[in-house]
């Protein structure tokens, strides 16, 4: 359990890093949580947190969000405006809107070292490589504790996840190529003329 002194220490780095607007913090969840994660590791307290990932319905711009957890549920979301318009990086997981379901909660462990030799894109955002290699490890983890549990239920969506995440990660880069094409294309038109 982390004392006092131990989340105050984390409280006051959640607040010093906080993204205060939309525009900040629109699509930066993983990789704040991440490098908060790692902050928290250097510190020797990472093995008491965990990563929480909420799937996010009814939303055009997300799929999922994700904050750091406490033991106790408290929330450490230093993109939490981009949630509901509040800045205010401490909550409860009951604070979440309606439409973020299925909050799961990982050893930061599992998340930290999935995420190891990151490379970002220019906007701060994870390559589709490195997010897949997150969602396998994230699947392994929630099948081996279906398994475990013997909850075919749990299996089923473990199994669901990582093809919500296949199926955006291909969308995407097919869209990205069909993009770069269109591009190639305009360009030869208009050299054409």
């Amino acid at each position: 359990m982390l004392d006092d002194s131990c989340f105050a220490s984390l409280e006051g780095l959640a607040i010093a890093n906080r993204y205060e607007t939309l525009v900040n913090s629109r699509g930066l969840c993983l990789h704040a949580s991440v490098e908060f994660g790692r902050e928290a590791r250097r510190l020797g307290i990472d093995s008491r947190l965990f990563f929480v990932r909420w799937r996010v319905r009814n939303d055009l711009n997300y799929l999922e969000h994700w904050a750091v957890a406490t033991e106790n549920g408290r929330v450490l979301d230093l993109t939490a405006v981009q949630v509901d318009g509040d800045p205010r990086p401490l909550r409860r997981v009951e604070e979440y809107p309606v439409n973020y379901v299925r909050p799961r909660l990982y050893p930061a462990s599992v998340v930290l070292d999935a995420m190891t030799g990151h490379v970002l894109t220019a906007d701060h955002h994870y390559l589709r490589r490195q997010v897949w290699r997150l969602h396998l490890q994230l699947f392994r983890h929630d099948a081996a504790e279906a398994v475990w549990s013997a909850s075919p239920r749990a299996l089923y969506e473990a199994i669901a996840a990582i093809s919500r995440c296949c199926f955006s990660l291909s969308a995407g880069y097919l869209l990205e190529r069909v993009l770069a094409r269109a591009v190639t294309l305009l360009s030869s038109l208009n050299s054409v003329r």
